[in-house]
């Protein structure tokens, strides 16, 4: 692995449990904060578990599940505010969990028995969205919206917002996803792109899908973009604050 690629990677915690230091991010929070954190993953994976089984039984129509995604999702939940907007894709369970969704009204989008029975306007947690990569247009136009209500730049912190969509590593090669981070970019969009990269676009492997890491991509449509170690909820949930913080000043897409 170059020196560049390793410089480029965020990581606080090492698979064996041991906290190493970055340059740039950290993590401040106390033992209790870690502890909820594992409680969430705990909990997500359960919940995962569950559903994956009623759909092996039939009881559910579809299930995409988050095995393995639970560190990305709950550190970057644990990023969001009272004023953030969550834009998922079709696997963020554990995301759902985090912004207070009942889980059983999860999985009555997946039988088909609902659409979105919760009220996305209050928690703040929009529709699962099913047809890759349209979600992120959609974030770009709720950001900018936002912009417009005078949800970002404030003194007050607590005044300001943005948003944060979820999507995966072949959501990228989407003209739609495209689509977005060139608007994103171009209008400053209070917006965080949040790829969870499992190495696979379906049934094809990433080193079919792109000759460069994902996450260089950014960097040619004019914002940054930034490796993390997504099995790392510390160096997530620090990545995850820097850049919603960045989009709450007034500062664009990350």
């Amino acid at each position: 692995m170059s020196e560049s690629v390793v410089q480029d990677f965020v990581q606080l915690l090492t698979p064996q449990g041991e906290r190493v230091e970055h340059p740039d991010f950290s993590f401040a929070d106390d033992d209790a904060t870690i502890a909820g954190y594992l409680r969430d993953m705990v909990l997500a994976r359960r919940f995962d578990n569950e559903a994956t089984a009623l759909q092996r039984k039939g009881e559910l129509g579809l299930w995409p599940p988050c095995l393995g995604q639970e560190a990305a999702q709950v550190g970057s939940a644990r990023a969001i505010r009272e004023r953030d907007e969550v834009l998922p894709s079709y696997r963020e369970h554990a995301v759902a969990l985090c912004m207070g969704i009942d889980p059983l009204q999860v999985l009555g989008t997946f039988r088909g028995t609902t659409m979105v029975p919760w009220l996305s306007r209050n928690k703040r947690f929009h529709l699962y969205s099913f047809v890759i990569g349209t979600q992120t247009l959609h974030a770009v136009g709720f950001a900018m919206g936002m912009q417009r209500d005078g949800l970002i730049g404030n003194e007050r912190q607590e005044d300001n917002g943005a948003a944060i969509v979820y999507f995966g590593d072949g959501a990228t090669s989407q003209g739609d996803v495209n689509e977005a981070f060139i608007f994103a970019a171009s209008y400053q969009s209070p917006l965080v792109f949040f790829c969870q990269n499992n190495q696979w676009a379906i049934s094809e492997p990433i080193v079919l899908q792109s000759k460069i890491p994902l996450y260089r991509r950014a960097s040619g449509f004019g914002f940054p973009g930034i490796r993390v170690d997504g099995n790392d909820v510390l160096a997530v949930r620090a990545v995850t604050d820097w850049a919603l913080d960045r989009a709450r000043r007034g500062e664009g897409p990350t």
